[in-house]
C-alpha cells in the first residue's frame, strides 16, 4: 500500500470519511472574524477559527485555491503566503490530517512540473485535485509523486459536468478487455445481456469497438494506466450518486473517490455511501464546505462549524455501519 493510501486508511479508521471544505467566500464571512481587516487577513482568522474547533473531529481538510486568489488584492505572492499559512496550522493543530489542495491544476508537462513542485513541496499539501483532459504524458509530474495524492476529475457536482463529461466515446473493445480482465466476447455477451453488470447499462457493443460516456473511461484508465505508484484517487459528485455507483463497479475498491457535493448543491449521504463505499465501508472522502463553515453567521461560527461537523461525522459513521455491516 502506497504512502498516501496508508495516510487516508488511517484517518479513514480513527476519524471517519467526513472532509471540510475550506471554500471560504470572503463575502459570507462573519463581521466578527477580523473586522475592518483587509480581505485575506478576515479570511485567516476565520479559517483559523474553523480549524481550530473542528479538527478533533475531523480528518480531512481540503483548502480551495480560487478562494485565496480572489482575496490577494496586491500581488499573486499573497494568495500562496495565505495558502501556505493556512496548512501549516492544519498540520501544527492536527499532524495527521489529510490536506488536499482544491486547485484542479492540468496544463502541459513542463508547466505542470511548477504546478506539482507548488503544491506539494512548496505548499505540502498531501494531495492535489487535477483535470485529466492533457492526458497521462502530462500528468506525469503529478503521478510520479509516489508519497502524494493525485485526485482527477472524473464526474463533477455541477449541474453542466454532462456537457462533456456525459459524451459517448468510443473505445476498441480490446483495449478494454485488457483493462477489464475479461475477453472481448465475454466482455460483449455482459453488454449485451446486461444483468448483473449495471456499470454497462449504457455501453454500446458494436463490430470490435465499445461506446461508452467519457467520465467511465476517465474512472477505467486512472485506475489501470494511470495508477502504477497507488496514489491515484477520482473525484465524483455527491449530485451524481447513480453515476458513483457506476463508477465504483468500474474501478473496484482500491481507487478512493472524494465526493463534493453534499449539502448547500443537494447531494444524498445515504445514496452516496450505498453507491460509493468499498467492501470495507471506507474508500470516500466527503466533502461539505459551506453547510459546516458558514452554519452560523454569528459570533459563534466557529463552535457551530464544529458542532456540524461532530453531527455530520456521526451520521456517516451511523451509515456505514447500517449499510456495511460486516465490515471490520
Amino acid at each position: 500500500m502506497s504512502e498516501f493510501y496508508e495516510r487516508l486508511k488511517k484517518v479513514w479508521n480513527t476519524k471517519g470519511l467526513l472532509c471540510i471544505g475550506l471554500d471560504s467566500d470572503v463575502e459570507k464571512i462573519p463581521e466578527q472574524a477580523a473586522p475592518n481587516s483587509p480581505e485575506v487577513y478576515r479570511q485567516a482568522e476565520f479559517n483559523g477559527a474553523i480549524v481550530t474547533a473542528t479538527h478533533g473531529a475531523v480528518g480531512f481538510y481540503k483548502p480551495n485555491l480560487a478562494f485565496y486568489e480572489g482575496t490577494a488584492r496586491y500581488m499573486q505572492s499573497t494568495a500562496i503566503t495565505a495558502l501556505g499559512l493556512q496548512i501549516a496550522m492544519i498540520r501544527e493543530k492536527s499532524p495527521d490530517t489529510v490536506i488536499i489542495s482544491d486547485a484542479k491544476r492540468g496544463d502541459i508537462g513542463n508547466t505542470n512540473k511548477g504546478y506539482a513542485k507548488g503544491s506539494f513541496d512548496i505548499l505540502d499539501a498531501d494531495a492535489v485535485t487535477v483535470n485529466p483532459y492533457f492526458g497521462v504524458e502530462a500528468m506525469a509530474p503529478f503521478l510520479d509523486r509516489a508519497d502524494k495524492g493525485v485526485i482527477i476529475l472524473c464526474k463533477t457536482s455541477n449541474p453542466g459536468s454532462g456537457e462533456f463529461q456525459d459524451l459517448p466515446v468510443t473505445i476498441h473493445a480490446d483495449k478494454l478487455s485488457a483493462f477489464l480482465d475479461k475477453g472481448p466476447q465475454q466482455l460483449e455477451q455482459e453488454i449485451s445481456d446486461g444483468e448483473g453488470h449495471p456499470e454497462y447499462e449504457q455501453w454500446v457493443f458494436h463490430e470490435d469497438h465499445v461506446k461508452m460516456p467519457f467520465y467511465q473511461y476517465v474512472a477505467i484508465r486512472v485506475a489501470n494506466a494511470w495508477n502504477k505508484n497507488k496514489n491515484c484517487a477520482l473525484v465524483v459528485g455527491a449530485t451524481y450518486p447513480k453515476e458513483l455507483g457506476i463508477v465504483r463497479k468500474l474501478v473496484g475498491d482500491e481507487i478512493p473517490i472524494l465526493v463534493p457535493g453534499i449539502g448547500a448543491q443537494g447531494g444524498d449521504l445515504r445514496a452516496t455511501l450505498e453507491n460509493g463505499l468499498t467492501a470495507a465501508g471506507d474508500g470516500l472522502i466527503i466533502s461539505n464546505s459551506s453547510g459546516i463553515i458558514f452554519k452560523s453567521k454569528g459570533k459563534d461560527y466557529a463552535e457551530a462549524a464544529n458542532q456540524e461537523a461532530v453531527r455530520l461525522q456521526e451520521e456517516i459513521n451511523r451509515l456505514r455501519k447500517e449499510l456495511r455491516p460486516n465490515a471490520a
